[in-house]
């Protein structure tokens, strides 16, 4: 099956996709005083897309991410359909004029979720952590206080505490937020020093949002995804993308301009990449992990040298470690990788995951669960 065979009617996968119209956020100022005071901030769906045919492309991209999965296939391949770039072209400028400063652009960490409590064996949301974990955490934010990274989390469903949503510890009662987190393996958690006592759970925060509206939060926000109870409201479905001062972490793709959607072999690529570089997340088969490198190999050329470092240090990572089905021919092309190519396996890219990041491994191993503490 192609892309457009998976895709509903109105969707298309083309290199010359139509103008997107900016749309402007409502509220602009109020959602920066919102990230600026507890490290995260909610958006409506008016505010994010206004009154236009928004709608029937959520409509769309929603049917689509079925079909999606019922192909077996993980969700971030949504990011290949002119219509989810659309969706973030819409209010990218906005947010990154007024709600960011002008100091964040997108940088193209893409992914997206599929979380089924009624049907799934195993949860596909995560436990708590930060989604950036910088030897100098004060360094990782500039002087108006405003961070350096910003996620923004966009669901396609209604996302609700019966279907998962999104909760978190807020700034206001994390001392770790700003000041950066001990590496003291044998201390306290980061959860540990926020959750004092009985009454700092009653500051733990929900974040349900409508679909099409979206979460707005920090690098250093503490969040996870709750399993839900499958009860009502059916899966939880969203896309999310980061913003990134350019200087903190560059963008992944070289030629991408605001207004602009990435070339179909791009979004392949970029895709790819993801994929390889958060493969904690659904560990690939030794097949599928060459063909992502293929098709990441094939366009490499168009990513920035650190994303590409990136991607090689994780290929090299799921290769070696056992995350992927290992075979001989696979250890040896990592191996030959690694040799041809010694720079590209320097990973500068640290979130909660890496094994460097010894405070926030420890925030996962305190939680009962250092093996999937990653992106939610």
């Amino acid at each position: 099956a192609t892309w457009i065979d998976l895709a509903c009617d109105t969707l298309d996968v083309s290199d010359a996709p139509r103008a997107v119209e900016p749309h402007a956020v409502v509220d602009v100022k109020q959602r920066r005083g919102d990230l600026l005071r507890d490290g995260c901030a909610l958006m409506s769906r008016k505010e994010l897309l206004g009154d236009d045919d928004g709608d029937l492309e959520l409509d769309a991209l929603l049917q689509t991410m079925y079909a999606i999965r019922d192909a077996g296939l993980d969700p971030t391949w949504v990011y290949m359909y002119d219509a989810t770039w659309r969706v973030v072209e819409r209010f990218r400028a906005s947010l990154e004029d007024e709600c960011f400063g002008g100091a964040l652009t997108l940088n193209f960490d893409v992914l997206a979720w599929f979380v089924d409590p009624a049907n799934d064996d195993k949860t596909t949301a995560f436990t708590p952590h930060r989604d950036r974990q910088p030897d100098n955490a004060p360094g990782s934010f500039h002087a108006d206080g405003m961070a350096k990274y910003c996620t923004i989390w966009l669901p396609l469903t209604n996302a609700t505490p019966r279907n998962s949503c999104l909760y978190c510890v807020p700034k206001g009662i994390d001392p770790g937020y700003t000041a950066g987190d001990s590496d003291d393996l044998d201390g306290p958690s980061p959860l540990e020093i926020a959750l004092k006592d009985k009454a700092a759970y009653q500051s733990l925060r929900a974040l349900p949002v409508e679909r099409g509206g979206a979460v707005c939060f920090t690098h250093r926000l503490i969040h996870w995804g709750s399993v839900g109870d499958g009860s009502k409201d059916g899966p939880r479905i969203n896309l999310s993308f980061g913003f990134a001062d350019p200087e903190f972490e560059p963008a992944y793709l070289l030629n991408a301009r605001r207004g602009t959607i990435p070339t179909v072999a791009e979004r392949a690529g970029l895709i790819a990449g993801q994929m390889i570089s958060y493969h904690e997340r659904f560990p690939p088969s030794k097949a599928e992990l060459r063909v992502l490198k293929q098709i990441f190999d094939n366009v490499k050329s168009s990513f920035h040298e650190t994303y590409v470092k990136k991607v090689n240090f994780e290929y090299t990572n799921a290769t070696l470690r056992g995350d992927a089905e290992s075979d001989d021919e696979g250890v040896e092309n990592a191996l030959d990788a690694m040799l041809d190519n010694a720079s590209d396996f320097e990973d500068d890219f640290e979130d909660d995951f890496e094994s460097g990041a010894t405070a926030t491994t420890k925030l996962a191993r305190k939680s009962g669960n250092d093996s999937e503490n990653i992106d939610t």
